[in-house]
């Protein structure tokens, strides 16, 4: 059958012969950003690294399928079904994941934090904690907060806006153990 997938804006990505959804995305697993794959049936699916930023996978069935080392920054994953799924070594940064089911799920540790704050998003998963494009644990970040801050033109009441956001964190790694 003939399978078209556009992307975000509207413009085609795929195009072709292909037995459903997911063998198009299989076989071209390499390029999915932007994809719009809303509420796609994709149980089941080889993305293995596959390049997904910015595509709309909100409402879509990904149980069982292998997202490991797939990049998934600013993905809208809301509500979509990740029972299952392995996601060993996969990059959510940014990505939505409101309602999003991963009951199953191989190689993930939860909880997956991600909180838009004034001058950058805070990410935190696996005991790390990304801020605009600096990478540390938490205990770097809690030492080192006000340095960085400074060094990327932070102003105090931001430094001490995100210092809130790493002690809350801290509290809830603590919690976790």
């Amino acid at each position: 059958m003939l399978i078209e997938i556009k992307n975000r804006a509207g413009g085609i990505i795929i195009t072709g012969e292909y037995g459903s959804v997911k063998d198009a995305c299989e076989k071209k697993r390499a390029n999915l950003s932007e994809a719009n794959l809303s509420e796609a049936y994709l149980h089941g699916a080889y993305l293995h690294g596959a390049d997904l930023r910015g595509s709309d996978l909100s409402g879509a069935n990904l149980s069982g399928a292998n997202l490991s080392e797939a990049d998934l920054r600013g993905v809208d994953l809301s509500e979509a079904n990740l029972s299952e799924a392995d996601l060993r070594g996969a990059y959510l940064h940014g990505a939505n994941l409101s309602g999003a089911y991963f009951g199953g799920a191989k190689n993930i540790s939860l909880p997956i934090i991600n909180i838009s704050g004034t001058q950058h998003s805070i990410f935190y998963m696996d005991g790390k904690i990304i801020i605009g494009c600096v990478e540390k644990t938490v205990a770097e970040w809690i030492l080192d907060h006000e340095k960085i801050g400074k060094e990327n033109n932070y102003t105090d009441a931001q430094i001490k806006e995100y210092k809130k956001y790493i002690d809350l964190i801290a509290m809830l790694e603590k919690d976790k153990t």
